[in-house]
């Protein structure tokens, strides 16, 4: 939303420095007319002005496309928290997995080719646990409809060597 602010008022100013450089010029284009027979005083062929407007075009081409990119990477980071959300929802409805302090986190990268990366981090008691987290991701994931890739960083301690601090 700011950024589409900052375009609006971008839209604004041009006209106003426009319109500026154009009183500023009739102003001191009113000098009085040279006696009759002088030489007529050079012109301008207006190629400075078509450069001021180039140079303008270009910058406001340039503002285009970074609140365009600014769009696209704010799209993308909504969906890798929506998807990471609905992660987390599914770990935390499974009853034998609600327990384990696992988290997933979903990068979404730049491109919309990209696959979605999901990096699975915690501890489990068993290695059992850890396919199941596996299964569910990956079945949650296969609803999406996106590319995606497991990144399993979860660590198997059994219960007998996790001592609980009392």
């Amino acid at each position: 939303m700011r950024a589409r602010q900052l375009l609006e008022i971008g839209f604004a100013l041009i006209p106003a420095s426009l319109w500026r450089r154009a009183s500023t010029a009739w102003a001191q284009g009113t000098a009085a007319l040279p006696p009759p027979g002088s030489p007529a005083p050079p012109t301008g062929d207006g190629t400075a002005g078509i450069v001021v407007m180039v140079g303008m075009l270009a910058l406001l081409g340039l503002i285009v496309a970074a609140v365009k990119i600014f769009d696209i990477r704010r799209q993308r980071s909504e969906e890798a928290m929506a998807t990471q959300g609905r992660l987390s929802d599914a770990l935390l409805m499974d009853p034998t997995l609600a327990h384990m302090t696992v988290t997933p986190t979903v990068d979404g990268g730049f491109w919309r080719s990209s696959p979605l990366v999901v990096q699975v981090t915690g501890e489990v008691p068993a290695p059992e646990y850890r396919e199941a987290i596996h299964r569910l991701i990956e079945h949650e994931m296969a609803g999406s409809g996106r590319d995606y890739r497991i990144e399993d960083h979860v660590a198997v301690f059994p219960r007998s060597v996790v001592r609980i601090a009392a």
